[in-house]
């Protein structure tokens, strides 16, 4: 799990994890994120972004470091 329900800090790593969930097509649910209310609505933000960037053809690319 990359944030935990004390975490309240939303960090690089964290917004890199949702993005990466998101591209791949984690749902929400299944996601290994601890989802705040904050971070919810961040998944939503990315997740509307992800979907105009494959609605206009264009690839969302995910880095596997």
């Amino acid at each position: 799990m990359v944030s935990s329900p004390g975490e309240t800090s939303i960090t690089a790593e964290v917004i890199e994890r949702i993005t990466t969930e998101i591209t791949l097509g984690v749902s929400k649910k299944q996601s290994s994120v601890f989802m705040t209310s904050e971070l919810s609505e961040i998944w939503d933000r990315i997740a509307r972004q992800v979907a105009d960037i494959k609605a206009r053809g264009r690839v969302v690319e995910v880095s596997f470091d």
